[in-house]
């Protein structure tokens, strides 16, 4: 059964979108086995490590780790020095695979497009930041120690195989960065299996686990999903609230203050509650920081710089799919934001951007006449901006 790796729903099958959020999500592991070595077909591949490897040459020390036995290896004893500048030594670092080196790395969907729209599909799917990590282990080696994560993340075996023991959930809803090794005494596995090519792993957030290789090699992936939580928003929204950032009244942390403190959080949350504006704002923040970190969908960049110069009030114009982006009005000018990208327009084009984003297609002369307010040279050079930017494109039919 060949999956597609763009579809979320295909990449759990059977089991339907609807049920991995009612009976798995944040709550139990998912395993999905003997799907085939055919699976993640133009997903990922060994080749697509040489590729990956060769191009590091410009090093980041951030985007390569390599572990032996459980322990990090010096990163600076596979590195190479030529005339220009130091890099990595691919030689180095298959040489120390063939030692036993687990060769790990990081946010690959940064640097490889197949990836960069699995993240994407998936962030439209949960709503939260998705980055992928590639494993590379050899046979008989375990990378890190039993540990669990603060992220919840699936396992796609690529190739080879693995052995994964998961064990009894240690924290429920972790916040903290928990990548270091798990040192209280371990209980019996409540899973243990070899992944095999085309296998799926499900492990939420704060579940113990470990892998390990056999007589195989193995290649995985592993989509990390960096959840933005209550305490997120909450933090947000104490940012906007005075009464939440004062100090708590004298001696109300002293034997018998629990009662007034007590009365004194159940008016504040009242209040808060009772505050829109407050709550929309810390919204609109937590929203743009998730924008910020969204994998931005391939822009054509200087392929259309003549096109946005050549637009004019006749021509035809739509947004681009798949763009996720937020509008803000303050008191002096309007926010756009999609990605790491943002600009202003005055205030009063909050009209014309909520129109153009809600129409299929349009042009600067088809407009409605509500909306005349903003001048017609003002509206044609926003749009002149926004296709340079990416968020509408000139439409060919």
């Amino acid at each position: 059964m060949l999956i597609n790796p763009f579809n979320f729903q295909k990449l759990i099958a059977p089991i339907t979108q609807e049920d991995f959020f009612r009976l798995y999500w944040e709550k139990k592991t998912l395993l999905l086995t003997d799907r085939g070595a055919e699976g993640y077909e133009g997903l990922f591949s060994l080749k697509d490590v040489d590729f990956l490897l060769s191009t590091l040459q410009a090093f980041d020390s951030s985007q390569i780790r390599l572990l032996n036995n459980k322990k990090e290896q010096n990163i600076n004893m596979y590195l190479t020095q030529n005339r220009l500048k130091t890099c990595l030594s691919t030689r180095k670092v298959m040489a120390g695979f063939r030692a036993g080196n687990t060769i790990v790395l990081n946010s690959i969907n940064n640097r490889f497009e197949p990836l960069r729209k699995l993240c994407d599909k998936l962030e439209d799917v949960f709503g939260h930041p998705v980055n992928v990590n590639m494993y590379l282990t050899p046979s008989t080696a375990q990378g890190f120690q039993a540990h669990y994560d603060a992220h919840d993340v699936f396992i796609l075996q690529i190739e080879g195989e693995k052995l994964w023991k998961i064990y009894h959930q240690h924290v429920q809803f972790p916040i903290a960065r928990e990548d270091i090794p798990f040192d209280d005494t371990l209980s019996a596995p409540i899973h243990e299996v070899y992944l095999k090519p085309g296998d799926f792993l499900y492990i939420p957030r704060g579940y113990v686990h470990e892998a390990l290789t056999a007589k195989k090699y193995s290649l995985h992936l592993t989509v990390g999903i960096q959840v933005f939580t209550w305490i997120d928003f909450l933090t947000e929204l104490a940012m906007e609230e005075n009464n939440l950032r004062k100090a708590l009244p004298p001696r109300r942390l002293h034997a018998g203050g629990y009662d007034q403190i007590d009365d004194e959080v159940k008016l504040t949350l009242e209040l808060l509650c009772k505050n829109q504006d407050k709550i929309k704002r810390s919204y609109t923040k937590l929203r743009g920081k998730f924008l910020e970190t969204r994998n931005l969908p391939f822009h054509e960049g200087f392929s259309v710089i003549h096109d946005a110069d050549n637009v004019t009030t006749t021509t035809r114009l739509k947004k681009k799919e798949d763009i996720e982006y937020s509008v803000t009005v303050g008191n002096e000018h309007t926010l756009i934001q999609f990605g790491q990208e943002q600009f202003t327009a005055p205030t009063q084009a909050r009209l014309f951007l909520d129109y153009i984003f809600n129409t299929a297609e349009f042009s600067i002369e088809s407009l409605p006449k509500e909306l005349s307010a903003f001048s017609e040279s003002s509206k044609l050079a926003l749009a002149r901006s926004l296709v340079r930017a990416g968020l509408l494109r000139i439409s060919m039919t």
